[in-house]
């Protein structure tokens, strides 16, 4: 069993600070492999490596700090220009991180892992001495500044002989800054705030004469670490931090020293350090909370939805029973307030479950450039919208949906870069992930530029499987044909590989985000690429629903999914194929009994029934019921696991009157019709 000098409070924080570094590190170098001149970038790669080496040593997980030295090794050849960020230096870095999440498993099992960290170590070190410093980037200082004089090394030695750190902070000053001068003092006064400047190029004597260049090199002694010094400097406008290197001390050495007097001798003299200055300009007021007392905030709102639903049919049938009795008005104003307030809380617990999507979006860009590396091919990710928010429990629901589509765009979309040419297009392909708010719903589209979907072959390949019968086959319209992607065991792919082949993925696709209340709208065009949309309710502890009434049972139909509701004749029902249907403005209109379907019992069809139109993906279906209730958000409650899954029942809610009424699961009610007209 392994130990760590790590409380058992602790543990949590540390895998979760250690889980956001290795994922800024796995976002960062695929960045840095499309821009391998990004000095900036490459500092904070270096910091991150630089922090979790740290953090292992200090808990005593040898093997990972033994990792993630040699890459902070590897790291420091690219940001000293000796080796160049070549596409075998990202892959062996990628590597390193993959091995670093199966170590991360070790703090919380306390049990030696599988893995065995010395052959990704052993390749790093290989790559960090097999320099190649004719293709590598231009170093970070560059060769216009001139070094430190020896008395300012000799200075510098002798802060860090007392405890402080020394840090070499280059700077670089936009082009066509409009006073470059200003700029660079502003770095010298601000850096002074934090410590001793030691040495500086240009010196202040140059920058009040003006001769300033594009970069300003400092020598700065301070008490405090380097995300001081690039909050301070953060806020300043035509800045650019480009790097930040701690001088290293010089073990054993007097050389340079010795040449001084012992009056010169700085090692016990006084270091004028300003220790109440602030590390940083902004004090971020947040609070760090579990995700338990989230789930349990939102429970608590869910029961008190439920009882101001509830409180407010009180008041209005007291209202009914009493008129204008005056403690009834009392009642139903102290029923509004508590309504009014009911709903500014759960709009603030829902704020607070919400989560940016480029939680999710982020992980994308490795798994598109593993894939496409993988298969031969070029594929360009452009990620929009990674700011749009929606409630964790979605989030946490949606990352292996897109993760299928994604897989399906490189292997199946994207075609190879000689077949892209000989079409006429790039070499590159494209994919574009986007994400935006749609009223009260999220609309995620996954779109490439790739060969597209061939119907033809996928009715051809449904049809050879026995999935679907040659007639039914030939009378599926394009949107029909589509909807066959999702059978589960239909594949169009000539080999079975380890990312696609077997026939599964987009039905499970669609199989989860239905179980969000969600949809899936596919749009192709061959040869020219694939559009697809999923569109995702933001929360799903609270939806707004249509109550309806069938035999005196209430059922909740996600608003969602409602198009309209329209109330219709007994001789406008008709009869096509054994199906009844009802023609809404010239379109066909299935239509779905669900007495029938929950097999209620009562009086007749009324002379003039009521039908909710409903829609999942590109699919319309009516639903007919006897009388529309009302609209009402409901608190979504799951079945027992007594009950297990109910076909067409996606959950329950408690009404404001006490009853309970089940919410219908459109999805499935759709997928009924979209079966028949297969012909299953």
């Amino acid at each position: 069993m392994l130990t760590f000098d790590l409380a058992p409070d602790e543990v949590e924080g540390f895998l979760a600070e250690t889980e956001d570094h290795l994922q800024r590190l796995d976002e960062d170098l695929v960045r840095l492999e499309k821009d391998p001149a990004n000095l900036e970038l490459l500092q904070e790669i270096f910091r991150i490596a630089h922090t979790l080496k740290g953090n292992a040593a200090y808990i005593g997980h040898h093997r990972m700090a033994d990792l993630t030295h040699a890459m902070e090794n590897l790291l420091d050849s690219l940001r000293k220009g000796t080796q160049r960020a070549s596409p075998e230096v990202i892959d062996s870095l990628l590597s390193c991180l993959d091995v670093l999440h199966s170590l991360k498993t070790e703090i919380s099992t306390r049990q030696p892992g599988p893995v065995d960290v010395e052959p990704a170590a052993a390749r790093l070190r290989a790559l960090a001495e097999n320099v190649d410093a004719a293709q590598a980037p231009a170093n970070a200082r560059g060769d216009l500044l001139p070094a430190p004089k020896a008395e300012d090394q000799v200075q510098a030695q002798a802060y860090l002989r007392q405890g402080l750190h020394v840090f070499e902070v280059v700077v670089g000053i936009v082009e066509g800054s409009f006073a470059p001068s200003v700029r660079a003092l502003q770095v010298l006064l601000e850096l002074g705030q934090l410590g001793q400047i030691i040495w500086s190029a240009p010196t202040e004597a140059e920058i009040d004469a003006q001769k300033v260049g594009n970069q300003v090199c400092v020598w700065v002694a301070t008490a405090q670490g380097e995300e001081a010094i690039y909050a301070a400097l953060d806020w300043l406008m035509d800045i650019t931090v480009v790097n930040v290197c701690p001088v290293e001390e010089e073990q054993g050495s007097g050389g340079a020293g010795e040449q001084r007097s012992k009056g010169d001798d700085l090692s016990s003299a006084p270091l004028p350090l300003n220790s109440s200055a602030p590390a940083g300009r902004v004090a971020v007021k947040t609070v760090r909370t579990s995700v338990e007392r989230l789930d349990n905030l939102m429970n608590l709102v869910g029961e008190l939805v439920t009882d101001r639903n509830r409180l407010s049919q009180l008041s209005a049938d007291l209202a009914h029973r009493y008129g204008d009795d005056l403690l009834v008005g009392r009642l139903y104003e102290a029923a509004t307030h508590v309504s009014m307030i009911t709903d500014q809380l759960q709009e603030e617990v829902m704020k607070a479950r919400l989560v940016p999507i480029e939680d999710v979006f982020n992980k994308f860009p490795r798994l598109v450039r593993d894939l496409a590396r993988k298969a031969g091919k070029e594929v360009e990710l452009v990620i929009e919208g990674r700011e749009t928010e929606l409630d964790r429990s979605v989030i946490e629901a949606i990352t292996d949906p897109l993760m299928h589509v994604l897989r399906n765009a490189v292997d199946h979309g994207i075609e190879s870069p000689a077949e892209r040419q000989a079409a006429g297009k790039r070499p590159v392909g494209l994919i574009q992930l986007s994400a935006r708010h749609q009223e009260d719903h999220i609309l995620i589209s996954i779109a490439d530029d790739g060969r597209g979907i061939d119907l033809a072959r996928v009715k051809a390949a449904a049809v050879e499987k026995g999935l679907i019968a040659p007639e039914a086959a030939d009378r599926l319209s394009d949107t029909e044909a589509v909807d066959l992607i999702y059978m589960s065991g239909l594949s169009t792919a000539e080999r079975v590989s380890d990312v696609s082949g077997r026939g599964v993925g987009m039905d499970v696709v669609r199989a989860n985000i239905e179980r969000l209340n969600g949809a899936v709208v596919v749009r192709t065009q061959l040869g020219q690429g694939t559009v697809i949309e999923i569109k995702l309710p933001l929360t799903l502890a609270i939806m707004p629903a249509l109550l309806v009434s069938v035999k005196n049972e209430t059922y909740a139909i996600p608003l969602a999914s409602v198009i309209e509701t329209l109330r219709v004749r007994r001789d406008q029902l008709l009869t096509i194929r054994g199906r009844e249907v009802i023609l809404l403005r010239g379109q066909v209109l299935p239509i779905l009994r669900l007495d029938e379907i929950f097999g209620v019992g009562g009086a007749g069809l009324t002379d003039q029934p009521c039908v909710v139109a409903i829609r999942s993906g590109d699919l319309q279906v009516g639903l007919v019921v006897d009388r529309l209730v009302g609209q009402q958000e409901v608190v979504v409650k799951s079945l027992s696991s007594v009950l297990g899954d109910v076909r067409s029942i996606s959950g329950g809610t408690i009404l404001g009157d006490g009853h309970v009424a089940l919410i219908v699961d459109v999805a499935s009610l759709i997928e009924m019709v979209r079966r028949e007209r297969r012909g299953e």
